[in-house]
């Protein structure tokens, strides 16, 4: 897979000023010349309103996710198909097979959270499983909806079948405290806590990474076993990696940027083979639901924005808001507060729709 980013364009296009004009009033604290504190009102930026705007496999739907709920839409023709009401959810996804949505749903008054399935196609919900949330410092639901990865604030790693509960693999002191130091000093501190944990999932829902300061373990849903991990990925473990394939890793392999960018490549797995080189952008990124673009957030701006950049072309997409994603030709992103917009790159905005808060 060539891949040929270009510096200049990705640095001028995270550094522009973002483009939306839409305020909100904040408040700001001030000492009026008699040494009273007094409030008054300040524009700032608008925030957006969608955590997540993800779209399906396929290419056929989408969802953004507010703090109330979670909308799915049509692509074509570009409509509202249903709306699951649900605060904070977590882990919201398309199943790779683009038949469901999956979640967790927050814990009720039981402590219990739960896995919900949402069939597209007709809008209704086929699937309510108990989980046992409350014990994870660190967790992830598989993309198929089927599996919880956790690391208890002991350390323990444990995988969990959902429909059961029954526990598949357990794994415990996966997790321990981890401690750094100032050079040459003797003065060190910890590197997170015990449950602490970096968990990556393969989108085809096959394949789980999961890392912390010291260890790297990875698991093959399909075979249902243990893989050796490649010694590139051990060695990058502190690194920011994501899968952005069903057997594809994009890997950081420098802290040191020039020109806004650092040192990446492309990494198969589970061989561990280098397919490619990269220059990409210092940070954490995603994976996108077309293999060939991977998603990150824009920091250093208020609000938050989110990009997107073809690992192919190095041609790069910024949002305003931190809701985006892309899928061959087009890309969905909030066009405005709580509107979700159909973009067809290199033509611009060809649809958009304003969506429900309730």
């Amino acid at each position: 897979m060539p891949i040929c980013a270009r510096s200049a364009e990705l640095r001028n296009a995270l550094t522009a000023p973002a483009a939306g004009k839409l305020t909100t009033l904040g408040f700001q604290i001030e000492r009026d010349p008699n040494g009273t504190f007094v409030y008054r009102t300040v524009p700032v930026p608008a925030r957006g309103r969608f955590r997540s705007i993800r779209i399906s496999s396929d290419g056929r739907f989408l969802f953004a996710q507010d703090h109330l709920g979670i909308t799915v839409l049509g692509v074509q023709p570009f409509s509202i198909l249903f709306r699951v009401p649900v605060e904070d959810a977590r882990f919201a996804r398309f199943t790779p097979d683009s038949q469901e949505l999956v979640f967790v749903s927050p814990p009720g008054q039981s402590d219990d959270s739960h896995v919900e399935r949402w069939r597209l196609k007709d809008g209704s919900r086929v699937g309510f499983f108990k989980v046992p949330m409350f014990d994870c410092e660190s967790a992830d639901l598989s993309p198929d909806g089927r599996v919880l990865i956790c690391v208890s604030p002991d350390g323990t790693l444990r995988l969990t079948d959902v429909a059961s509960r029954e526990t598949m693999f357990e794994r415990r002191n996966f997790g321990r405290q981890y401690y750094g130091f100032f050079g040459n000093s003797t003065y060190t501190f910890p590197l997170g806590t015990i449950g602490s944990a970096g968990i990556f999932l393969s989108p085809d829902a096959r394949f789980v990474l999961v890392q912390n300061w010291s260890r790297s373990w990875a698991w093959d849903f399909r075979q249902n076993r243990e893989l050796p991990v490649p010694g590139i990925l051990r060695r990058s473990r502190n690194h920011n990696w994501a899968f952005i394939a069903a057997d594809r890793i994009l890997l950081q392999q420098s802290w040191s940027a020039r020109h806004g960018l650092v040192r990446g490549g492309i990494v198969e797995f589970p061989s561990g083979k280098v397919l490619s080189k990269a220059k990409i952008p210092p940070g954490p990124f995603y994976t996108a639901a077309d293999p060939e673009f991977v998603l990150f957030p824009v920091f250093g701006h208020e609000p938050e924005r989110a990009a997107a950049m073809n690992l192919v072309t190095g041609k790069v997409i910024i949002s305003d808001f931190p809701g985006l994603d892309a899928f061959g030709h087009f890309y969905v992103a909030e066009s405005a507060v709580g509107e979700v917009g159909l973009y067809e790159i290199g033509k611009g905005l060809q649809a958009k729709i304003s969506l429900p808060y309730d």
